[in-house]
């Protein structure tokens, strides 16, 4: 607040003082004035008196409200920084992130077209093995041709359909 800083505290305590004075010496004078039957000026000095309590309310008032409002631009202030320093945190961290997804990715990438010329080398490498057909492929390829030897083409065409589902 103002009244915390050097500069602003002792004009302000200054002119409080000054205030206070002239309202104090306005006082004895009213009451001096009540004291001699000096009605009329005991009136005067009173209406003066409330005049510049008023006067002195109104002034206090307007300057806390300069005060608070000095405050909450503060902190409003305060709060765009903070939150300036957040989102420039925030976009850092996820530069980061994508640049260490993208590497990763790159890396993985690397990796399988690796293993993948290996795999193909080694396939070069190994001999052609026969393919092994299973049990019952084998059975029905049997029964094919013993029916194609017995002359039931019928059959025949049906079990070649089975073979080929296999």
């Amino acid at each position: 607040t103002m009244s915390d800083s050097p500069g602003g505290a002792a004009p302000l305590d200054t002119e409080d003082s000054a205030v206070q004075d002239f309202l104090q010496i306005l006082e004895e004078h009213r009451k001096n004035c009540e004291r001699q039957g000096k009605y009329v000026e005991a009136e005067i000095a009173k209406n003066r008196l409330d005049e510049l309590r008023q006067h002195e309310e109104n002034r206090r008032r307007e300057a806390m409200r300069s005060r608070q409002i000095a405050e909450r631009l503060g902190v409003e202030e305060a709060h765009m920084l903070e939150f300036q320093q957040f989102n420039a945190l925030w976009d850092k961290r996820m530069a980061e992130f994508e640049q260490k997804s993208l590497d990763l990715e790159e890396a993985m990438k690397e990796r399988h077209a690796n293993e993948l010329m290996e795999y193909i080398r080694q396939a070069q490498q190994e001999p052609l093995r026969k393919p092994k057909f299973s049990k019952e492929l084998l059975n029905l390829r049997s029964i094919q041709q013993t029916l194609a030897k017995q002359k039931d083409y019928g059959g025949t065409s049906f079990v070649r359909c089975m073979v080929s589902i296999f």
